[in-house]
């Protein structure tokens, strides 16, 4: 495999921020009536666009989240953020030692990526190389935001890795053309696809790049 550049996403990939916002999220849904756990909004959210997350609530539940939800929902979240928020254990020994182009496609928004990158050391990484789904008209599990990055970044398609952490971002990056290395440090979902492979330690990304691009390489 020619490989031209490598595609991470934020939550959950690059900094610990998934279970806290699920957390929240669960909790927050809860007190407008919705009986849910924190596992079932795993399920139903983890790495989708919070307009994604809206429509979701509103063809599930049959309720509306108000402008004020959200904002109450990203106040409760980086207060927790501030104090909790971390990168993933080994990102930066990967970020320090990979010899490839790589950028971010969250489906977070511009500011969140800022606030939390920022705060975990990583924005350094990343210069100007950020791309938000708000960019786009279709958020995970469509392929659009993947595209769109890679067109920022001058790449055809093929030539990218996407690095995710959801089933939803695996679909996107797969339906986008690209080849998945799908981090599942807790062997959640199982994931099977010729285009998709698992790791579950940080630490074993670098091997796993570099195996696609010895077992793919052409004559």
């Amino acid at each position: 495999m020619k490989i031209e550049l490598i595609i991470f996403d934020c939550d959950g990939v690059l900094v610990n921020s998934e279970p806290i916002s699920n957390k929240v999220f669960a909790q927050m849904l809860n007190e407008i009536k919705i009986k849910i756990d924190e596992e079932e909004t795993t399920q139903l959210f983890k790495g989708r666009s919070m307009e994604s997350c809206r429509q979701i609530v509103n063809s599930e539940f049959n309720k509306n989240i108000s402008d004020s939800f959200l904002k109450e929902f990203r106040r409760r979240t980086n207060k927790i953020f501030a104090k909790e928020l971390e990168p993933i254990s080994g990102i930066q020994d990967v970020l320090n030692e990979i010899n490839y182009p790589i950028c971010v496609a969250s489906s977070g928004s511009y500011k969140k990526m800022e606030f939390t990158l920022t705060k975990t050391g990583l924005r350094k990484y990343f210069e100007t190389n950020i791309f938000s789904a708000s960019e786009v008209k279709r958020g995970k599990p469509y392929p659009d935001i993947f595209l769109f990055a890679a067109k920022k970044m001058g790449v055809n398609p093929e030539n990218c890795i996407v690095i995710e952490d959801s089933y939803t971002g695996v679909q996107a990056g797969l339906k986008a053309g690209m080849k998945v290395l799908y981090f599942n440090p807790q062997n959640i979902e199982k994931i099977k696809s010729e285009n998709v492979n698992t790791f579950y330690k940080m630490d074993n990304l670098l091997n796993l790049i570099l195996q696609m691009k010895t077992n793919h390489q052409p004559d």
